[in-house]
């Protein structure tokens, strides 16, 4: 019986295509967080404080003093991630977006997990940015308990990874919706104060028109997923996973 070769062209076709992925691949990691990054003590500070604050949001622990006293490494972050971005270990936009992103988290996890009001009332887009912000913990709490874990690590980090950049571009979003709303008020605003007769009901209207528009998009899942959130995706993969062995150095006083 005759033997069926493999068509020159299809394996020629196979070669390629695998030479490509290869490439991408090794283009996808240089493009991310670097081993050079990973083993820098700025970078490591980072990583124990946002697994600590995963800890928290988690209620892996339940300590609101501890967690307040995370404060002073969050402070930290406004030195430490642009001084990597000066050494060329971090793109220059990566520092301000993620020193916003744990800034957020930390806000979050005080008001929703150690506030002392019994009894919360949240508007729709409140309930919205509530929702999105508990989400981003849930999954990174999957991701990271996924390192432990090899065999199911890589599909869980895979699953966590899409509703991490959903919910991160929703908040995005409406962030840029609140920031222009506060805008166009103030002008209304100064318009009055100059003593001109203003209306503000047609404004109110129309903000309310708009936010409902952006709830009802991402309700239905048809918020964009922005380009600066997907260039934060690898540094959230490497904070979430990294464990440092050893205590991280503080960062010196200022001025030493």
């Amino acid at each position: 019986m005759r033997r069926s070769r493999f068509p020159r062209h299809l394996l020629i076709a196979s070669l390629l295509i695998s030479l490509a992925f290869s490439c991408g691949v090794a283009l996808a990691a240089r493009a991310g967080a670097s081993a050079e990054l990973q083993t820098s003590p700025e970078w490591l500070r980072g990583a124990e404080l946002w697994r600590k604050m995963i800890d928290h949001s988690s209620d892996a622990i339940y300590d609101p003093a501890g967690f307040r006293g995370l404060a002073r490494s969050l402070d930290s972050l406004d030195v430490d991630l642009p001084a990597l971005a000066k050494r060329g270990l971090l793109p220059a936009a990566v520092p301000p977006d993620l020193i916003r992103l744990f800034r957020s988290r930390f806000e979050y996890i005080s008001d929703r997990h150690y506030t002392n009001e019994s009894n919360i009332t949240l508007s729709a887009a409140e309930s919205a940015v509530a929702t999105s912000r508990w989400v981003i913990e849930l999954q990174l709490a999957a991701m990271r308990s996924a390192g432990s874990a090899p065999d199911i690590g890589r599909k869980t980090t895979a699953e966590s990874e899409s509703p991490i950049l959903y919910e991160l571009s929703f908040l995005d979003e409406y962030e840029r919706f609140v920031g222009d709303t506060w805008k166009r008020r103030r002008a209304l605003a100064d318009r009055q104060a100059a003593g001109e007769n203003v209306d503000f009901k047609p404004f109110e209207n129309e903000r309310q028109r708009r936010e409902n528009l952006l709830l009802d998009a991402y309700h239905s899942r048809r918020i964009p997923i922005s380009k600066p959130v997907r260039a934060l995706m690898p540094y959230i993969q490497s904070l979430t996973a990294l464990t440092p062995s050893a205590p991280t150095p503080s960062p010196p006083p200022p001025g030493i």
